[in-house]
């Protein structure tokens, strides 16, 4: 699936980098705030928390606010990206949304949001993967 379709199962008020999914909030949270399901939508292949040689990665969950913050890098290059749970009219909204950073230039936004896309396709699929819905495939968009 193209990661266009999934941004237009959102209404004209949801962000551009969200996707609704039939589970609930709790549920939604419980999956991306995992820090053992990170890798798998996260990190792109061949990159992982503990290799040798990686950058640092800071996981912050929040859940009074259903949210994580995931920043990353070394010093002096460091990007910031949260993740937030909403409800919405049928089950759940993720969206992704990239921060600015002290001393980042604009591009380094530009950037990240291009990646999103990939990482809010690889993300439903995770909470596909993980959901009590896995074999109902009406529910999935």
């Amino acid at each position: 699936m193209e990661s266009g379709a999934i941004l237009n199962q959102n209404t004209p008020n949801e962000p551009p980098c969200s996707i609704r999914v039939p589970i609930d909030r709790d549920e939604a949270y419980s999956i991306v705030a995992d820090p053992e399901n990170l890798a798998g939508w996260w990190f792109r292949p061949g990159r992982s928390l503990s290799a040798p040689g990686s950058k640092r990665v800071h996981f912050d969950a929040d859940p009074a606010q259903h949210s994580v913050d995931l920043r990353w890098g070394e010093d002096g290059d460091w990007r910031h990206v949260r993740v937030t749970v909403d409800d919405a009219e049928r089950g759940s909204r993720v969206a992704i949304s990239v921060l600015p950073v002290p001393g980042c230039p604009t591009g380094c936004l530009e950037i990240e949001g291009v990646r999103t896309k990939r990482d809010l396709k690889r993300l439903k699929g995770l909470l596909r993967s993980r959901s009590h819905l896995l074999d109902s495939d009406d529910y999935w968009i």
